[in-house]
């Protein structure tokens, strides 16, 4: 999460991407493998990813937002986090 917030896209991937070897049902790890390659740039891998984090672990994406914005201290992170994971494909207002 560390990497995701201060930009460094490819360490976050990376990190995701271990953490998922580790524990291939790690929902969360994938939701932000998925924002890390949308905000990359890349946005079929960041489909990809997140449909894969919505196949081990769907969830109440309202609920998720709402925790989101109440996580990160930074009014713009949590805006650049769900704006990604929305384009990703995530179902949120």
């Amino acid at each position: 999460m560390t990497c995701f917030v201060s930009e460094r896209y490819d360490e976050a991937i990376e990190h995701a991407n271990q953490s998922i070897r580790l524990n291939p049902k790690n929902g969360t790890s994938r939701r932000i493998k998925a924002v890390s390659l949308v905000l990359k740039g890349d946005l079929e891998a960041g489909k990809q990813a997140f449909e894969g984090a919505h196949e081990v672990q769907a969830i109440n994406y309202r609920a998720y937002a709402e925790s989101v914005k109440r996580i990160f201290k930074l009014e713009e992170t949590p805006k650049r986090f769900l704006g990604a994971l929305r384009a990703a494909g995530a179902p949120i207002d």
